[in-house]
């Protein structure tokens, strides 16, 4: 990423690829809005496309369903119509805007709630399929009822988790099968893959939502990240975008020396990278500190060293 890094001197700093925990954190919330948000974007070019990927792969292998076609063909597009829906609030969610602010939007997003209840019909004539639907159908009405209950608890100062979202469900453990090579060619199963795809990527979306608004303090337990990190400035390549300009409070630990560093930034520069299915987000920090900045160094260059460390030589 040659061009990302545009601020007069601080050009000078040497810039590197280097793991790090790092979280980054708005510096203010939408005003005027119904319930807490920080604006950012979490369905940007390249998650669109991995989302119309998918859809258009789920359909494409729907139209190829021989045996009972005309029954299953619609349960996919409820589903369908159930994840846009959710989709839909998320993207509402990002920009401040809560379902419960309407009595409408309140009772339809209820009634979205429930789950796609038509799919009880196969119970009995096709319990194999109504498994594979059954399990998307329990991820699905666990997030519609965590968001409603992050609706129902939240302001506009202040945005409550209820509790943190179960990391696997039963349908993750089906992956693996519909990924093997004797499913690659049957249409139900990988309509079905697709569809579990495209609810991944849309609820990946709304568990990137509540990371960003309820962060865990304990800097340790951050998932590991590599950015390109100069003394001036970051950028990390993400599934959302922060909006243009964005000031941010950007936290680095590093685990092998334990050094926390934060530093007022603000974003330059948010672009694609396809290559990688992101988005690159660009940071400059803003007036940091020389110490801070000697530090910085320190550890690129100690990460430098032991890189080339642990080079093979011929």
């Amino acid at each position: 990423m040659p061009f990302w890094f545009e601020k007069h001197e601080m050009r000078r700093f040497r810039r590197v690829d280097i793991p790090v925990k790092i979280y980054i954190t708005p510096n203010e919330a939408i005003k005027d809005q119904q319930i807490f948000a920080y604006g950012i974007d979490y369905f940007p070019p390249t998650k669109i496309k991995k989302i119309k990927k998918a859809k258009r792969e789920m359909h494409h292998w729907v139209g190829l369903i021989q045996e009972q076609k005309d029954i299953l063909a619609p349960f996919f597009d409820d589903f369908e119509t159930y994840i846009e829906f959710f989709k839909e609030w998320v993207q509402a969610l990002s920009e401040g805007q809560s379902p419960r602010a309407s009595k409408k939007d309140w009772l339809t997003f209820h009634a979205y709630a429930k789950g796609v209840q038509k799919i009880q019909s196969l119970a009995t004539s096709a319990p194999k399929t109504f498994q594979y639907f059954e399990r998307l159908n329990q991820k699905l009405i666990t997030h519609f009822e965590h968001m409603a209950k992050c609706a129902e608890q939240s302001t506009s100062s202040h945005f409550v988790l209820p509790k943190m979202l179960p990391e696997h469900f039963a349908i993750d453990d089906m992956k693996k099968r519909f990924e093997s090579p004797s499913a690659q060619k049957v249409p139900l199963i990988q309509s079905l893959y697709h569809l579990y795809l495209y609810m991944s990527y849309t609820f990946d979306a709304y568990g990137e939502l509540l990371q960003d608004i309820c962060s865990d303090q304990s800097p340790s337990s951050w998932p590991e990240a590599e950015v390109n990190l100069s003394a001036g400035g970051v950028s990390i390549k993400l599934d959302k975008r922060y909006k243009p300009n964005m000031r941010c409070k950007i936290t680095l630990y590093f685990t092998g020396s334990k050094r926390l560093f934060k530093f007022q930034s603000t974003l330059i520069r948010a672009f694609s990278v396809p290559e990688f299915e992101a988005e690159c987000n660009a940071f400059n920090f803003d007036f940091p500190n020389s110490q801070d900045q000697h530090l910085i160094q320190m550890e690129i260059e100690q990460f430098e060293i032991r890189n080339s460390m642990s080079v093979q030589l011929s």
